[in-house]
């Protein structure tokens, strides 16, 4: 379903944003090419010259950009281009047109000492865009970029197997979860970019934290009792305690799937408990990322997180818990 926009044209979008994921993040093949650019050796060359050393001023993005590439190696100013290519390929027409996209692009290859390469990933109907990203995503560019440059070399730099896991386990959950624990996740709007690519057969095409509460205000009435956000309220839940061992705990409240007494280990007669949820608001553990090891403390008992999983919105989590 969220392949669908509405746009009856989207399907070269999708398609090259399918390409991306298989020749360039989950290998190291160029877009617009068949040479290797998408090499973690490339991305952390890129990372350094273009993060480490901001130039600051009122400048066009592009002049300093070219600034900051001087001296790079042709791989480099290619795979710059390609990361840039990744960023315009979400925003529709009507808020960046393909020809300007096109332009911008070919300027950054063109850097390297050649014309930018005659790609199909360069026309009209591959440069439509899907959507209209919102304004900060134009001017926060230089961050926005930046953010897509550290995530790809957090990911490449994990064992062949754990990328695998990631995108492979429970889908697409999984790998939202390590994405929501990158540097900039929190407020960067090419997160949402990037799941979309990766994952258009599980989730829409929306960069914007408003719009999706709109969606979930407007759905929610359909949802199972289980999936709805009963409230955003702190008052909400039990009182609990959570921490990341060793640091101290912290206070927050807390929804569990069965009243406490009634599961073992919880007051009931039992052991472990077993089969217990909680829901936790994203809000009261600002900094963290909920994983396998924190902890819960819930009337005295100390309880073990086995697994978590954060809504579709990003306002709670989902808490597996069990008796430490």
């Amino acid at each position: 379903m969220s392949r669908w926009t509405g746009d009856p044209e989207v399907g070269p979008v999708l398609e090259a944003g399918d390409a991306w994921r298989e020749r360039c993040f989950l290998g190291s093949t160029s877009i617009l090419t068949d040479g290797a650019l998408w090499t973690l050796l490339n991305l952390n060359d890129l990372l350094t010259r273009y993060a480490d050393h901001p130039i600051a001023g009122k400048r066009d993005f592009l002049d300093k950009f070219e600034e900051q590439l001087s001296g790079a190696p042709a791989a480099t100013i290619r795979l710059a281009a390609e990361v840039l290519w990744l960023l315009h390929l979400f925003p529709s027409g009507r808020t960046l047109s393909g020809h300007t996209k096109r332009e911008q692009i070919s300027k950054v290859w063109s850097w390297s000492g050649e014309a930018a390469p005659d790609s199909p990933f360069l026309d009209d109907a591959h440069l439509r865009g899907v959507g209209h990203p919102g304004t900060a995503y134009f001017t926060h560019r230089p961050s926005e970029y930046e953010y897509l440059i550290r995530v790809f070399v957090a990911f490449k730099s994990l064992p062949a197997a754990e990328q695998g896991r990631l995108l492979q386990e429970d889908v697409p959950w999984t790998f939202m979860t390590w994405l929501d624990g990158q540097p900039g996740s929190d407020r960067r709007l090419t997160r949402g970019a990037i799941l979309y690519f990766l994952f258009p057969d599980h989730l829409e095409r929306n960069l914007s934290k408003d719009h999706k509460r709109q969606i979930y205000a407007s759905l929610k009435s359909k949802l199972a009792a289980d999936d709805v956000i009963k409230s955003r309220t702190p008052n909400i839940g039990s009182g609990a305690e959570f921490r990341r061992p060793p640091l101290a705990w912290v206070p927050v409240r807390i929804v569990l799937s069965q009243p406490a007494d009634a599961v073992p280990g919880f007051g009931a007669p039992g052991g472990r408990a077993g089969g217990i949820e909680a829901i936790l608001r994203a809000a009261e553990i600002v900094g963290f990322v909920p994983q396998r090891g924190d902890e819960l403390r819930i009337d005295g008992r100390v309880c073990s997180v086995e697994a978590a999983r954060p809504d579709s919105l990003g306002i709670t989590w989902r808490l597996v818990l069990s008796e430490a």
